[in-house]
């Protein structure tokens, strides 16, 4: 056999393999596990949304004197909202708090983090720009599912988001509290200053305590019971399968060589 014809052989054998890996590959996406996905589409909570968060956001703003838009405090809070959807703590702590893991863990340190990072990858996230809403989705065993753990993952993230902006807001509130309360007192002796930071102290006295209203979004798209099951990417199966065959012949062609010298 001429070289030419060795090496004809040889792209030929490398060829077929690329094929019937790549076929291989696709057709073994088939029996991969489906799932189905729950999506929804948030934006900035109105302002009516954030509970009293907002007048002590704004009583706050106006004592200390910084200057901001109405609809910062929405702004602010969905920001806060966002970080914690893109957070993997805070996915992970819904997951762990969860009746689907909590159903699965075995006690095996190595086996229930491999579970937990598992279902973490279900959930996926893409934040607001100027053009579109922020996206959620999730994906699960059944659409039912799906969109349970969907709202139950939003609202353990409005809990924690609210407990974030809550905290934060109540330090800056002592904090000023105090600049007031100390400049009342230095002023006392001047009447005119004195009444007008009297009058700021008061304000702050007589506020409530922040109530448990706040909700850190607004569905622009609400989480609907998927009809199609997600299926993996039957293409992607095909070219990795495809490599697998090609890396698998040129493994064979460098073989050939050897054989053939041996005999």
């Amino acid at each position: 056999m001429s070289y030419q014809q060795h090496r004809g052989k040889q792209f030929f054998i490398v060829l077929i393999l690329t094929a019937l890996f790549a076929l291989g590959g696709y057709g073994a996406s088939y029996f991969s596990k489906q799932f189905w996905r729950a999506e929804a589409e948030i934006v900035a909570p109105t302002t009516n949304e954030l509970g009293n968060y907002y007048s002590l956001f704004s009583i706050y703003q106006l004592i200390s004197g910084e200057k901001a838009a109405a609809s910062e405090s929405s702004k602010r809070v969905f920001h806060e909202f966002q970080r914690q959807l893109a957070a993997y703590d805070n996915i992970s702590g819904f997951w762990q708090n969860s009746a689907l893991y909590k159903q699965q863990v075995t006690g095996n340190t190595q086996n229930d983090g491999m579970l937990l990072d598992e279902l973490v990858r279900r959930v996926s996230f893409s934040r607001e720009t100027p053009e579109s809403a922020a996206k959620i989705s999730l994906e699960s065993d059944n659409p039912k599912q799906a969109v349970e753990l969907l709202l139950g993952l939003m609202e353990y993230t409005n809990y924690v988001t609210r407990s974030v902006v809550y905290n934060e807001l109540i330090a800056q509130w002592k904090d000023l509290f105090n600049q007031v309360n100390s400049a009342t007192q230095l002023k006392s002796g001047q009447q005119a200053d004195a009444q007008d930071w009297q009058g700021k102290l008061n304000m702050m006295k007589s506020v409530s305590a922040l109530d448990n209203n706040l909700i850190a979004y607004r569905y622009m798209k609400k989480p609907m019971l998927p009809i199609y099951a997600t299926y993996p990417d039957r293409y992607l199966w095909a070219v990795i399968g495809g490599a697998g065959g090609l890396v698998f012949g040129l493994l064979l062609i460098l073989l050939f060589p050897s054989k053939r010298k041996e005999s």
